[in-house]
């Protein structure tokens, strides 16, 4: 039976899953979720500071047509 090249596939298929999942899996999720929390910290901080900059030049306009 293992002589035939296919039954080699699902069981070395099987074999490289069950290796990710045990060994490759939480430290890589793990920091994949790090990462994609500090991208969205730093989006957030950067979307902050882009609307306050706006917001700064749109009163520094309207203060200026005022005077």
């Amino acid at each position: 039976m293992l002589q035939n090249k296919h039954v080699w596939v699902p069981i070395v298929l099987a074999a490289m899953i069950n290796f990710l999942l045990i060994y490759g899996e939480p430290q890589d999720l793990s920091n994949i979720q790090q990462q994609i929390k500090q991208g969205i910290l730093n989006l957030t901080s950067n979307t902050i500071d882009l609307i306050d900059s706006v917001a700064n030049r749109v009163l520094n306009c309207t203060n200026n047509n005022n005077s």
